[in-house]
Order: structure tokens, then C-alpha cells, then sequence
């Protein structure tokens, strides 16, 4: 009750706390204002909505709030050996797979075809899929199974393919993916997700009780601070709402006990070949 009354409360914050929604209530505010006869008022809140709309589409200010995240962990680790390989949800386009009859990837894509290279470079292990629609709709597609479909597209064979389909969030695919293998949580797993999800969801799994994971980032959404510099309001406003959403996540899952401090992980240190 407790998890499922923290999912249904953590989407419906997420709405009210996006920055396009923020601007949204400053231009209501600012009609209400101005049809109450505060123009003084309604000035100055439409002054600042189109100020800070004016700044985040030429600033690619949600980089400042994803780099931190995307830097944590270090790209393309070395290892020699490893026990599986677990994928997050996410990267699945639910409702166009739905629509269309055939598995589609949105933006965090990397994730699925990141897998797919890992399971090539070791053909023996399993990988374990985990995440089912985090759509407040219990009744859409799991997104699981699209996986499942892209990475036996890609070659991998399905009977190497397990699935956790019941997890809504991050805390719920480390808890019941390890409830799942049981055993073989023990040895050496590498974690894919994208970048700036990774500390949030390293840290979950540690607190679940993996041990020995391998962070493998993916979906990398940042570069230099000046090449984002330009008018490209759609991309900026995403990217920030994007850094919101995950720095405000990782507030929520401490305040709540699920994770413990992202620096004091169960991280195994890359072994170079």
C-alpha cells in the first residue's frame, strides 16, 4: 500500500513541479491579475514568464542539472567476467509500440542496443529485464515485453531473456529484480540505464541489496555548456524538466529510506583487461 500510495503521490507531484507547468501557472496567475484590474501586478508576472521562457530556450540550463549526474560513473568499463546483465525500462515509446504492433524506442534508446553489444560479448549470461509501464494506466503495454522483442530483433536469444514486469519505479525494479534471481544477485551484474539515472538507480539496487554491480551508462544527454547555446526551447525545456525530475527523485528516495547516499555505494571497481 505504503509503495503504491508513494508512486500515484510522486506522479502527480512530478506534474506540478515541471517548469513548462510553473510557466503555465504565472500566465493564468497573469490573466486572473489583469481581469481582477492588478495590472501592475499582471505586468510583472507576464515580464517574468517571458523572461525566464527567453532564458532556458537559449541557455541549455538543465545541462548544469544533468552533468553532475552523467559524470559519476565512468563510460565504457572494463571487466573481464560477469554474471548478468540487468536493463532498466524507459527506453520503450509504450504507446507507439502499442499503436503500431512493434517495439519502438524513444530517446533512451542506447539502453536496449547497449544490451544487446553486452550480450553479444557474453553470449552465456542472462539478462534480466526489468520494469514494467510506469503510466499511472495499469492497463497499457509492459514495457518489459517490448524489450524483450528489440533485443531478440538484435539477435539475442529469448530464452536468455528474464523479465520482472511488475516494478512502476526504480525502487520497485531493484526490490523485485533480486527477488527474482534470488542466488545469482551475488555475483557481478552490470547495471545499464541512462547517465543521469544512473546514481539514482546504483544506489537503489546497493540499498536493495546487490552487491558487486557494474555501472554501464548509457543515453548520455549533455556536451559542452556552449554548444547547447542557441534558440532550441523545446530541447532546453525537456532537458531541464529532465534534471528536475532526477534531482528531485533522488531528494524523494532519501527523505523516504530508499536509497542510501549515492557516494557510499556497492560499486565494483572496473577490472581492466
Amino acid at each position: 500500500m505504503t509503495d503504491t500510495l508513494f508512486f500515484f503521490v510522486s506522479k502527480l507531484a512530478w506534474i506540478a513541479l515541471r517548469f513548462d507547468t510553473f510557466l503555465f501557472a504565472l500566465s493564468v496567475t497573469a490573466i486572473w491579475c489583469l481581469a481582477t484590474g492588478r495590472t501592475r501586478t499582471s505586468a510583472k508576472l507576464l515580464s517574468l514568464m517571458i523572461g525566464l521562457f527567453a532564458l532556458v530556450a537559449v541557455f541549455p540550463l538543465g545541462h548544469l542539472l544533468l552533468r553532475p549526474l552523467e559524470i559519476r560513473y565512468p563510460s565504457a568499463p572494463d571487466f573481464i567476467e560477469l554474471t548478468g546483465i540487468i536493463v532498466l525500462g524507459g527506453s520503450e515509446d509504450v504507446e507507439r509500440s502499442h499503436t503500431w504492433q512493434m517495439p519502438l524506442v524513444n530517446g533512451a534508446g542506447d539502453r536496449v542496443f547497449k544490451a544487446a553489444a553486452l550480450a553479444h560479448q557474453f553470449p552465456e549470461i542472462p539478462i534480466l529485464i526489468t520494469g514494467r509501464n510506469g503510466a499511472l494506466d495499469p492497463s497499457e503495454r509492459k514495457q518489459g515485453n517490448i524489450v524483450a522483442e528489440l533485443l531478440v530483433d538484435l539477435d539475442v536469444p529469448r530464452e536468455r531473456l528474464l523479465i520482472e514486469e511488475d516494478s512502476r519505479n526504480t525502487f520497485e525494479n531493484a526490490r523485485l529484480s533480486i527477488d527474482l534471481i534470488e542466488e545469482l544477485s551475488e555475483g557481478t551484474w552490470v547495471l545499464v540505464t541512462s547517465a543521469f539515472h544512473m546514481p539514482r538507480a546504483m544506489a537503489t539496487f546497493c540499498s536493495a541489496g546487490w552487491t558487486n554491480l557494474v555501472a554501464w551508462p548509457t543515453d548520455y544527454r549533455t556536451s559542452y555548456f556552449r554548444a547547447g547555446v542557441g534558440w532550441d526551447p523545446a530541447q532546453h525545456i525537456t532537458d531541464l524538466n529532465l534534471g528536475l525530475k532526477e534531482w528531485i527523485g533522488i531528494t524523494a528516495y532519501r527523505l523516504t529510506g530508499r536509497l542510501q547516499n549515492p557516494d557510499a555505494d556497492c560499486a565494483q571497481s572496473p577490472t581492466p583487461e
